[in-house]
């Protein structure tokens, strides 16, 4: 076994190493005390990254099969910790997890939706933005499920091009 590789080598970690260096910077002058306890601070930090990178893969991964009729794609970026959920018709959800997630029963948070085909080019960032309201005032439980989560954000999607299309035909426009 090779001592100076981490497994999974795709697990980032550079949020550790900028703390450790910077407390390390701040507290020189008592480093030799405290080399021994910084160590074991920052293999214990890089080691639950590494738990928690593996977890959320793995709920990711798992999250495509249990999604109703596996319609959607999911794509985990550890690095910005969050996950890209590619929705029919071209629409992408990007949904910042919450510290300690899945772990944690903290709530997942849509930050953003974007039209990723030509199609879906022609919707309007008011019409995005209001999805995107709605979507994060969804009660907790249904947030905190990543599945779940996908399919109300399609849900209000749905919903609201629905309610569009019919402001759009009422007489007078």
């Amino acid at each position: 076994m090779c001592r100076d590789k981490i497994f999974p080598n795709d697990v980032y970690i550079g949020d550790i190493v900028d703390v450790a260096k910077s407390f390390r910077q701040f507290h020189s002058q008592f480093a030799a005390l405290e080399t021994e306890s910084s160590l074991q601070w920052f293999v214990g930090k890089v080691q639950d990254r590494i738990i928690l990178s593996t977890l959320r893969r793995f709920v990711v991964k798992n999250a495509h099969k249990s999604s109703s009729t596996c319609r959607h794609f999911f794509e985990y970026l550890d690095r910005d910790e969050m996950v890209v959920a590619h929705l029919l018709g071209g629409v992408d959800a990007f949904i910042k997890l919450s510290q300690g997630w899945p772990l944690s029963n903290s709530p997942l948070k849509l930050i953003s939706l974007k039209s990723s085909n030509h199609q879906s080019k022609r919707i309007s960032l008011s019409f995005l933005c209001k999805v995107e309201e709605a979507a994060n005032s969804l009660d907790v439980p249904v947030r905190q499920n990543l599945s779940s989560f996908v399919d109300a954000v399609e849900k209000i999607l749905i919903e609201q091009m629905r309610t569009e299309l019919h402001s759009d035909v009422a007489p007078g426009k």
